[in-house]
């Protein structure tokens, strides 16, 4: 005797599944990629990760290898203020950056190297002091600069 109703009947298929077309490969790819890199930049943006990673990249170097420049003390002419970060504005992060800036005889910074500091702050304070200008002296010099940054 029937049972009153419908019945499913369920066949599993042998067959495995067709692979994705090109296109949608691709799309599954861009797609899960994305997500990836969404998640990433949300590690990114926080300031205690910035903060992390930014102290390990910054770790103490070589100073400038092999170029010539004895340490001075040349008086600065020409002193630009490092813009204050809207990070470290938001984030009131303050402190100190440390740069060693390998000064042209006449007066230019060639090369500046990050000794230490907050790397929230780091590019202003290199970008500021690659626009200053020293006094000219017979050789080019290493001049060690420190610049403070305060939120207030």
């Amino acid at each position: 005797m029937a049972a009153k109703g419908s019945a499913s009947v369920f066949v599993k298929s042998t067959r495995k599944p067709l692979p994705p077309s090109p296109s949608e490969y691709w799309i599954r790819l861009i797609n899960s990629q994305s997500g990836i890199c969404r998640v990433m930049w949300r590690r990114i943006a926080n300031p205690a990760f910035v903060l992390l990673v930014g102290s390990l990249v910054l770790a103490p170097r070589s100073s400038f290898g092999q170029q010539d420049g004895t340490e001075g003390t040349r008086k600065v002419l020409s002193k630009i203020v490092p813009a204050y970060p809207e990070l470290a504005r938001r984030t009131n992060v303050h402190g100190v950056v440390k740069l060693d800036a390998l000064v042209a005889p006449d007066g230019r910074v060639k090369l500046t190297e990050v000794i230490g500091g907050n790397p929230i702050l780091v590019q202003a304070a290199v970008d500021a002091v690659r626009k200053w200008r020293f006094e000219p002296a017979s050789q080019q010099t290493k001049e060690r600069i420190e610049l403070k940054f305060n939120a207030h």
